[in-house]
Parts: C-alpha cells; sequence; structure tokens
C-alpha cells in the first residue's frame, strides 16, 4: 500500500518508532485540499487533517510511503484513530506523475476548529517538512501554525527525544 502523510508521520523517525514496516518513496502533493489542525487528539490538541478544497490553488504537500506488511497497515489503522482511511490521487514532485495513495481523514465527530497543536506535535510536522526538503514556502507556513504548551510532562519528554531535541 502507498500511503501519504501530510502531518506528524512525514517525520520519518517518528513513523518508524510507530511502525516498523515502512519505506520512504519520496515527496507528493495532494492538490484542491488544504491542512488543518482541527482533529481533535486522544490527549485534546489538535492534529493535523486534510480538507477537500474548491479553491484550485489549495494544496498539501507530504510524504509518500510504502507499507508491504497488511499487518502493519492494521497497525496504522489502529494509531490513527478518528481517521478514515480513503484514497486520493497524488502528483509526485519528483516527476509530476499522477498515482493512487491512501491518506487518512479525520472523521466528522471529531473535528473542533478552536484546538490548537501542542508545540511538540507541530514540531514533527515541520521536521518531516524538513527531513524530507518540502518548498520553503510551506515549511515557513508550517512554523507560524500556533501552537501550545503540553501540560503533560512526561508526553513532551517522550516527543522531544524523538525530535532529538
Amino acid at each position: 500500500m502507498k500511503y501519504f502523510a501530510y502531518g506528524s508521520n512525514m517525520f520519518s523517525r517518528r513513523l518508524r518508532k510507530r511502525l516498523d514496516s515502512v519505506i520512504v518513496i519520496g515527496t507528493a502533493i495532494l492538490r484542491r485540499h488544504r491542512l488543518t489542525f482541527h482533529k481533535r487528539g486522544r490527549d485534546g490538541s489538535g492534529k493535523c487533517n486534510v480538507v477537500p478544497s474548491a479553491h484550485p490553488d489549495d494544496h498539501v504537500h507530504g510524504v509518500l510511503y510504502l507499507i508491504g506488511d497488511p499487518e502493519t497497515i492494521h497497525d496504522l489503522d489502529e494509531i490513527e484513530r478518528g481517521y478514515e482511511r480513503r484514497h486520493v490521487v497524488i502528483e509526485h514532485h519528483a516527476s509530476g506523475v499522477e498515482e493512487r495513495a491512501t491518506c487518512y481523514f479525520a472523521e466528522p465527530d471529531v473535528i473542533d476548529d478552536e484546538l490548537i497543536p501542542f508545540g511538540w506535535y507541530r514540531d514533527f510536522v515541520l521536521a518531516g517538512a524538513h527531513e524530507h526538503d518540502l518548498p520553503p514556502g510551506y515549511r515557513k507556513a508550517l512554523s507560524a501554525i500556533p501552537t501550545r504548551k503540553d501540560p503533560h510532562h512526561e508526553r513532551r519528554s517522550k516527543a522531544l527525544a524523538i525530535l532529538g531535541e
């Protein structure tokens, strides 16, 4: 299965901590969608979501992974609770070739436009954007996303350890 990651799973160190059977294919773009941080996570903070857009200039950059083991797909579904797996058409950055991939969309009952992500979560997204050399303007927009401090010290420390801070 080809999996288009647009949020914290773009950071391959984080994804490999969660799943051990993934291979980076490259970077891609999902056209006519926009990135939000309005999916309510299990910790109550804002997580990434992509939403369809009628505006032709809206797009989301991400990382395309290959998941070879069917069990890994079920593991990813468990990790991505509150999301629905759907097929999308992505466009490879390097070649411009379009192909189908799997992508996760937040379920309507876990969307709250008032949510703000924890700083470490936004930093995972930003680290993935830097790791895979997504366009500078996109990285700049990600770094401008407002965040809040995670009050749970242990969770924050674990996340910062993965980030290497």
